[in-house]
């Protein structure tokens, strides 16, 4: 392993910066993550683009905001100018679940602490350096700052607010990825010999490509787009709809026109961007000497962020998927840019020098692990599309699906010396894998690809993001028919049933929470998990196991894990019953009782006796009462087909589960209550993981 010395990091503290001599720096950079000199990280990214630069650069991670403000004065007033980042997650997203509870974590934080970062980190340091240093220009960054350059919608607040600019008082911002226009900006602010005022830096920066500014008087230019003002966005959400469109195709278009809105008596100025990197200069982002390390001082401390990445490889950048609930494409855009072969093998090679690496990489990926180097066969069409997508709703013709360029790079990583096995952590676009183009070389290279990936690079589970059943859904996702997974289901049993591997296919996007009911399952290791939002998760059980006999959900095959329809869908194939089941988890009770003892929502036996009081069904089997029952379980589909997308349906401590083939014990007692405590409550002592509770089948909003 290389031996690194404190110098190697840039400087985070006064004694670092005297380290190497310096007595001025020329930029200071503000993060809301701790500081990982590594290219995942966007801090440590400009740092080190600014620092090829020939720039004295600093970062002062995770500065205490609450205190005497000593972390914002300690290494005084930069050269040029402040940087600021919330971190490679938006704040409130860090902080809140879909909920909005708090999180228990965060896992840019050294040893997870939830409280090492303000709401809204953009807000908060600008607010404070601009009363300390009122003259030095502060520009924001990273993803907080894109998504709120112009007039947004705030679900936190669950109002409109404006652009962040406003509310900051930052000078100016930079939106997607900024290694172009913060060289751009430092060059320009370098040939400059005395300190600026607000009217000159922004006379400075009024051309550069990706900078947003607010200026009291613009002159409107051919081509300029100017959206509704925020004033009238308040009054008409019809409005703000409308300038989001116009958002989203300039943030996807290759050459973009400049985007202006009112707001008050000022105008917010949003440059378009740059164009998409070259192989070369993306090479060049990646191949800086990073340590690949977090910084010294936490030494001793875990980063979780950094333990799911740091043997990991980022292949490409941008996604052409479009999903219309996504982040990306309007952050990195939708056409794709790819590392070289070289940059990516150098970078593995220097994985394999990290003393804890154990030969085996967990993700060689990006946004989606397969859209490296594809891209338009005519690039002249390319440039005056204005489609979000160039997959949906059919794949576009002029996009080459070629999947050998893929094929050698993983070829290539399995050949170096210390790699045992590379995994592919990243979700896979199966509709990609399933489009036939027209020419046969491309359809013979996505075969080889899709059972090249299947045989060797899963690690036992496979991620794939159908997000949803419904087609109707689906079709405002922008996400190809729920048809489509079925069939890649078939081709991914095939091929492992070929291969004679056991493998499952994970369904991602909306992940069960770890500590709040998502792991209940543990007793039966061939559970899948369909993935509700903020903790709450479906499982499927695949098949009967001694493991789990006692969980009352036999006989299900591995068919979909879904809705109500699969389920029942697949019960009909093996004659048995479908059924939805309700599970608190002992884990999610315990940490109920510690994390909010005086609350009342914590879904004990008697909140839910008080609201859904179901009603014990008599023991006498009669042929009516079957029917009954049957009848009931028939309405199941009805209300579990659109519940994936229901948030607000379950409380988060719980998780839903999809079985068949229950039948109900005798119970002795009050046969009046379900939940009596004379007699053997059903379902309770029938595995000693969690409770176990019928619930009615439709999914109803509940206020316990």
């Amino acid at each position: 392993m290389k031996e690194y010395r404190l110098t190697d990091w840039l400087p985070t503290t006064k004694k670092e910066v005297e380290l190497r001599g310096w007595d001025e720096l020329d930029v200071i950079l503000f993060s809301g993550d701790a500081y990982v000199d590594h290219p995942s990280f966007g801090a440590a990214v400009i740092g080190r683009i600014l620092e090829a630069e020939g720039l004295r650069v600093a970062i002062i991670p995770q500065p205490n905001w609450r205190d005497d403000l000593r972390d914002f004065k300690k290494l005084g007033r930069p050269r040029l100018f402040f940087g600021i980042s919330p971190g490679c997650m938006d704040s409130m997203v860090n902080k809140y679940t879909a909920n909005k509870r708090l999180r228990s974590d965060d896992a840019y934080t050294p040893d997870a602490r939830p409280d090492m970062r303000p709401e809204y980190p953009s807000i908060v340091y600008t607010q404070i350096l601009k009363k300390l240093f009122p003259d030095v220009p502060v520009v924001l960054g990273g993803i907080e700052a894109s998504m709120r350059r112009l007039t947004h919608y705030d679900y936190w607040q669950d109002r409109v607010r404006p652009s962040i600019l406003l509310d900051s008082g930052a000078d100016s911002l930079i939106y997607g990825m900024g290694e172009k226009p913060v060289v751009e900006l430092a060059e320009r602010l370098k040939r400059q010999q005395t300190q600026m005022d607000a009217p000159s830096f922004k006379k400075l920066i009024a051309d550069i490509p990706q900078m947003v500014y607010l200026d009291k008087e613009v002159v409107v230019q051919e081509g300029d787009i100017t959206l509704f003002s925020h004033e009238e966005c308040l009054k008409d959400k019809k409005k703000e709809a409308a300038n989001f469109r116009h958002i989203e195709e300039e943030s996807n278009k290759y050459t973009a026109s400049r985007i202006l809105q009112k707001s008050g008596k000022l105008t917010v100025v949003v440059n378009p961007p740059y164009p998409p990197l070259t192989e070369a200069e993306l090479d060049r982002s990646f191949d800086l000497p990073y340590t690949r390390l977090p910084h010294p001082k936490y030494k001793g401390k875990r980063i979780p962020a950094y333990d799911m990445i740091k043997f990991s490889v980022n292949l490409h950048r941008g996604c052409f998927g479009g999903c219309a609930f996504c982040t990306i494409s309007a952050h990195q855009g939708k056409f794709i840019v790819s590392r070289s072969k070289e940059s990516i093998l150098k970078e593995v090679k220097a994985i394999t020098e990290l003393p804890d690496f154990k030969g085996y990489l967990s993700d060689l990926g990006g946004p989606s692990a397969n859209m490296y180097r594809m891209k338009g066969r005519d690039e002249a069409v390319c440039r005056k599309c204005k489609r979000p997508s160039c997959i949906y709703p059919k794949v576009c013709p002029n996009l080459n699906t070629d999947h050998r360029p893929l094929l050698d790079i993983y070829h290539a990583v399995d050949a170096l010396p210390g790699i045992k096995k590379s995994f592919i952590g990243s979700g896979v676009r199966y509709d990609l894998l399933l489009h036939q183009s027209k020419d046969p070389n491309t359809n013979k290279s996505t075969q080889e690809y899709t059972r090249e990936l299947i045989a060797r690079h899963v690690s036992g589970r496979l991620k794939v993001a159908p997000e949803h059943t419904s087609d109707r859904v689906l079709n405002i996702m922008r996400k190809p028919p729920f048809s489509q997974f079925g069939e890649f289901k078939k081709i991914f049993d095939r091929i492992n049933h070929e291969e004679g591997l056991r493998q499952q296919l994970f369904l991602f996007h909306q992940q069960p929470s770890r500590m709040q009911g998502g792991r209940y399952g543990r007793t039966c290791r061939h559970h899948q998990a369909t993935g509700l939002p903020s903790g709450t998760s479906a499982r499927l059980y695949p098949y009967s196991h001694d493991r789990c006999h006692r969980s009352m959900v036999h006989g299900l095959p591995s068919l979909y894990a879904g809705t109500g329809i699969q389920c029942q869908n697949a019960a009909r194939e093996t004659g048995s019953t479908p059924i939805l089941l309700l599970v608190q988890t002992r884990r999610a009770q315990e940490h109920h009782k510690r994390t909010a003892p005086d609350r009342t929502d914590g879904f004990d036996r008697q909140a839910i006796r008080e609201t859904i009081k179901i009603r014990y069904f008599q023991e006498t089997h009669s042929n009516c009462m079957k029917r009954f029952l049957l009848l009931c379980l028939s309405l199941l589909p009805i209300g579990a087909t659109g519940l994936l997308a229901q948030s607000e349906c379950l409380p988060q401590n719980y998780s839903i589960i999809f079985g068949g083939g229950v039948s109900l014990p005798h119970v002795e007692g009050n046969r009046n209550d379900f939940f009596s405590k004379n007699g053997n409550r059903v379902g309770y002592d029938l595995m000693t993981e969690g409770r176990y509770y019928i619930t009615p089948p439709i999914c109803r909003r509940t206020s316990i």
